[in-house]
């Protein structure tokens, strides 16, 4: 200004010198907070990375146990399905082997009863109403003998009927078990490629 003593060539260096001086501070400030801003976003997509990494492993657990839960509940329904088959095998055995005897033993009285029979037809005349007796029972006898094998061929239809139900239910089990080993086999290879993309973006 007026009055005023002028700057010598000295004065504008050392004046120059400053300003540059705070232009490069402001600049290296800058450079100091993006840099500060690239850190943090970076930190935040790894942490952020490393939490879905965590949720993926924690749903994996979780599927793991419910697979396991879930395979040793269908374990238990096909021991029980087989136990329950071998218990309707044996069922089935018995009950045919206490027909057959039964019809064994009507058997054996239809030809106790036809014996009868001829005994009386060879009898006096007195014993015609023996007779007619006898045979009566025999009809009555043979009737019986019928009835047991019409219930020993609708024993077998049941059971065979039986035995394709639980095959068919020990078929659906497995395959059951079959798919859930599988999904539990992409489950395992889903975690780990998670978690080679999530080392990979935080290298």
């Amino acid at each position: 200004g007026a009055g005023a003593p002028a700057e010598t060539p000295r004065e504008m260096e050392l004046l120059a010198a400053a300003i540059r001086a705070g232009e490069d501070a402001a600049a290296a400030k800058e450079a100091a907070d993006a840099a500060n801003a690239h850190a943090a976003h970076y930190r935040a997509l790894a942490e952020a990375n490393d939490t879905a990494v965590k949720e993926m492993q924690t749903a994996f657990d979780e599927m793991k146990k419910k697979s396991a839960d879930d395979l040793k509940k269908r374990q238990t329904e096909l021991e029980s399905a087989i136990k329950k088959t071998e218990e309707a095998e044996r069922t089935a055995a018995e009950t045919w082997q206490r027909r057959f005897e039964e019809a064994e033993a009507k058997a054996r009285g239809v030809t106790e009863a036809e014996a009868k029979a001829k005994a009386a037809v060879a009898a006096a005349a007195a014993a015609e109403a023996a007779k007619a007796d006898a045979e009566a029972r025999v009809a009555a006898l043979s009737s019986d003998v019928e009835a047991h094998r019409a219930q020993m061929r609708s024993a077998q239809q049941m059971y065979e009927q039986e035995v394709v139900a639980h095959a068919t239910d020990i078929k659906r089990l497995s395959e059951e078990e079959r798919r859930r080993a599988e999904d539990a086999e992409a489950l395992a290879s889903a975690r780990d490629g998670a978690r080679e993309a999530a080392e990979a973006a935080a290298a």
